[in-house]
């Protein structure tokens, strides 16, 4: 079986605004398979049109991350992308899976369901993985009101900050949640702002989780469905950290007015 979801689509001009602010491809045979969390519009293309990476790609910083793991976890994605609520552009669902996981099939027949959700997961290798997902309806912040109190420490997000709706940093609560908004890389030498960086990853202040999702810290993506797969590393974690090279801290709040 396999699912491609985009809220932009390949080859399509329409706007999904109604349903989740999410992106991904799941793809299983009946031992394993992977689920791929990504931020980049337009992709992957449907699977008849055939694989490409076009020179486009680059104009942009993005974030892919790839869990390979068992087929049992199936239904857990799936029940995942019925609080998301994927736009769906491309499928294939044999009866042997539709009959074994029902709550995938139903994702990808367009059931959702509201509120918020955590799930664990276990690579094929064993590696601990949490998945993190809201409904538009439960109407708050995925990192402030979902990862960080989870969490319970503060963390920095890396976000698409361009749209009029961008949020501030949130200093409000007992765990801050800091916006990113410059990277800098060491080797090769690279640096770019948060206005082009369409990357959504989130880190504790303290090592060690790290987080790749698909939603933007946006007063109009609250309204919206996404998510985020968390996991523990050191070595990530570092490099993540050691990339930030300016944020938004709680002294520059009182001055933060998204445009």
């Amino acid at each position: 079986m396999y699912a491609m979801y985009n809220d932009e689509p390949p080859n399509s001009k329409k706007t999904y605004s109604n349903y989740g602010h999410t992106k991904g491809v799941v793809s299983f045979d009946l031992t394993s398979g992977f689920w791929l969390v990504q931020s980049k519009p337009l992709f992957p293309p449907t699977r008849a049109s055939g694989y490409k990476w076009s020179n486009d790609n680059t104009s942009f910083g993005q974030t892919f991350l790839c869990v390979t793991m068992p087929t049992q976890y199936l239904d857990e994605i799936g029940m995942q992308l019925m609080y998301n609520h994927p736009v769906i552009y491309d499928k294939s669902m044999p009866a042997t899976f539709a009959d074994k996981y029902p709550k995938m099939t139903a994702a990808l027949e367009n059931a959702t369901v509201q509120g918020k959700s955590e799930t664990t997961l276990y690579s094929r290798e064993n590696v601990k993985f949490q998945s993190f997902a809201k409904s538009g309806k439960w109407g708050h912040d995925l990192y402030a009101d979902l990862l960080a109190s989870t969490f319970r420490d503060s963390m920095y997000v890396e976000t698409w900050q361009r749209r009029k709706s961008k949020m501030c940093s949130n200093c409000t609560g007992t765990f801050k949640v800091f916006n990113v908004k410059k990277v800098m890389f060491s080797n090769p030498r690279v640096d770019f702002e948060e206005t082009k960086d369409h990357a959504k990853w989130a880190i504790t202040t303290n090592p060690a989780w790290v987080c790749v999702g698909d939603i933007n810290r946006e007063e109009s993506q609250m309204k919206r469905g996404g998510g985020a797969v968390c996991f523990q590393n050191k070595q990530v974690w570092s490099s993540f950290n050691d990339s930030i090279s300016d944020w938004q801290d709680c002294s520059d709040h009182d001055r933060c007015v998204p445009p």
